[in-house]
């Protein structure tokens, strides 16, 4: 079990795999907002608790990848993740 502190920096490592394009990212960081623990299972995906004792999955959680298109400007890939969200559906 992992635990993580309000305020707490998390390096961020955004790796691309593919024979058309390349990634040039920047260093990027998430913030923890509050305090949390990530269980490690070697029998399925990792959980996550927001009190580091109920590991219930959570079905909240979402992924969307998408191109952004609009005439006159650059066209752009957009990747929004949403864990344990304030929404349930994908920001704008």
């Amino acid at each position: 079990m992992i635990h993580f502190q309000r305020g707490e920096r998390i390096p961020v490592e955004l790796k691309l795999d593919s024979s058309l394009i390349e990634l040039d990212a920047p260093n990027l960081t998430l913030i923890a907002k509050r305090d949390f623990a990530l269980l490690l299972r070697a029998d399925g995906g990792p959980l996550l608790s927001a009190d580091g004792s109920d590991f219930a999955p959570s079905a909240k959680n979402y992924f969307m990848l998408g191109f952004k298109v609009t005439r006159d400007e650059p066209t752009s890939l957009r990747v929004v993740l949403g864990v344990r969200p304030d929404q349930t559906k994908p920001r704008e």
